[in-house]
């Protein structure tokens, strides 16, 4: 028992020590990675704000010209000061221009009437196609010839405005996620090499607490061994003590010698006969 006793601490000793590998090894693996990002990041603000900066420097020009109503005002006043004055000096100059273009419109429509009619006239039923571009709305289109009149949203690409829209909210998002930030790393005092002697010296006193009592215990056991050890040699002695003389005395634990024995001795007395007692061996 005190052998299993001892094995018990001892068990319960390496246990404690092996628990506490055990958590300050998932402390380093967890604790220590995460510690570790957090003081790399203090390094990397500067860097992050740059980036932060660069962004809304770059989304702020799109902002303005999207957006700013103050340059459209500028330019409307400007614009209404030449219009009028436009109006004024050149107005003229258009309906002269307006009736020199309605004039060759009807006289282009006059000659390619004419010739579409030759043409027609000239050629068989089945080649009447040939007569096709002197037809009056392909000949006379002259805005065909012009151009197209400047329509700005051809000259948008598609997806600006939805782009601009997610650009905005991301910019928001960044800006306002990032206005609480404060990134403190402290250097906390490593405490485990106090906790592993304190642990380990638990486990050693314990140890040797038990060891002494068990010192004392392996005494006590072996002063018993040691008495009953002569316990035994005095149950052998007494033994054979006994049968020496149960051999050798007739009257040594006799229980058949009574005292009838002694009032035979004591009539053989009166008749000055040999008395019987004490019995000798034959």
């Amino acid at each position: 028992m005190a052998l299993n006793a001892k094995e018990v601490v001892r068990v319960f000793a390496c246990s404690s020590q092996l628990s506490y590998n055990l958590t300050r090894l998932k402390y380093s693996f967890i604790a220590n990675p995460v510690k570790r990002a957090l003081c790399n990041m203090k390094s990397e603000t500067d860097a992050f704000k740059g980036t932060l900066r660069a962004l809304k420097k770059s989304v702020v020009p799109i902002e303005i010209e999207l957006e700013s109503i103050v340059e459209v005002q500028k330019t409307k006043a400007e614009n209404d000061l030449v219009n009028d004055m436009f109006n004024i000096l050149h107005k003229p100059i258009f309906q002269d221009k307006y009736r020199q273009i309605s004039h060759a419109v009807m006289s282009c429509m006059q000659v390619f009437s004419l010739s579409y009619d030759i043409c027609f006239n000239l050629v068989p039923m089945d080649a009447g196609i040939l007569c096709w571009p002197l037809m009056l709305p392909n000949a006379c289109n002259i805005h065909r010839y012009l151009g197209p009149i400047c329509n700005f949203q051809d000259e948008l690409d598609p997806g600006l405005g939805e782009g601009y829209v997610y650009l905005k909210k991301a910019s928001k998002t960044f800006t306002e996620n990032l206005i609480n930030v404060n990134v403190v790393c402290r250097e906390i005092p490593d405490k485990t090499d106090d906790q592993f002697h304190t642990t380990k010296l638990t486990a050693e006193q314990l140890v040797e607490a038990f060891e002494v009592k068990y010192y004392v215990m392996q005494g006590a056991v072996v002063i018993v061994n040691v008495c009953l050890a002569l316990l035994f040699l005095r149950l052998v002695t007494s033994a054979q003590s006994y049968h020496d003389l149960y051999l050798t005395s007739i009257d040594y634990d006799n229980v058949y010698i009574t005292g009838y024995f002694k009032r035979i001795d004591g009539r053989r007395k009166e008749k000055h006969k040999c008395s019987l007692l004490p019995l000798k061996k034959v």
